[in-house]
């Protein structure tokens, strides 16, 4: 899981977002310093992509990602991520780590 930082205050959203997003959204400007996600795929030309918890996926510079890490659920946080759409690998990791938690939290 990550967290964007380290943008100006708004960013262009052409500058950012996936090209598939909205085309309304890549008119306007963003305030992405602290959102957060998890990365889907590094990019060839070094960018990765993140698709966020906002359901938008942003393509940024790796030096614009720090690590998150979630409060507990009892703080508010949770214990895992819906995995990203199409990959089987974080769906496998998430059942994974769901069932532990689960496990652990005595269900």
């Amino acid at each position: 899981l990550v967290e964007l930082h380290g943008f100006p205050d708004d960013v262009s959203g052409k500058e950012i977002l996936q090209d598939n997003e909205a085309e309304e959204l890549k008119e306007s400007r963003l305030r992405v310093n602290g959102w957060r996600g998890q990365v889907v795929q590094h990019q060839r030309d070094g960018r990765v992509l993140v698709e966020t918890f906002r359901g938008l996926r942003v393509l940024v510079a790796p030096e614009n990602l720090k690590e998150f890490t979630p409060q507990h659920p009892e703080r508010g946080g949770f214990h895992v991520a819906w995995p990203p759409e199409g990959s089987m690998e974080s769906l496998a990791q998430f059942t994974a780590t769901a069932v532990d938690a689960l496990a652990k939290d005595g269900f």
